[in-house]
């Protein structure tokens, strides 16, 4: 089964990437975006996996939408 997540990027005080899927509440980090993407995608699916095994659901992605907004400070 292949399943689809949001994953967000941010860049911390370290300038290291940070990925998180935040419908699992899942976050990894790397030097360069794709280290981060790589890390995430491995921390989901051990996740993921530990909860089939539990006999846990697996979260599916919410409906919910991402938008930016601009601010003036």
């Amino acid at each position: 089964m292949r399943l689809r997540y949001t994953v967000v990027f941010e860049k911390d005080e370290d300038g290291w990437v940070v990925a998180s899927a935040p419908a699992l509440g899942c976050a990894a980090q790397g030097r360069t975006r794709r280290a981060a993407l790589r890390s995430l995608e491995e921390t989901v699916e051990s996740y993921l996996l530990a909860r089939r095994a539990k006999g846990w659901s697996i979260p599916r992605e919410s409906d919910a939408t991402v938008s930016t907004i601009q601010v003036a400070v």
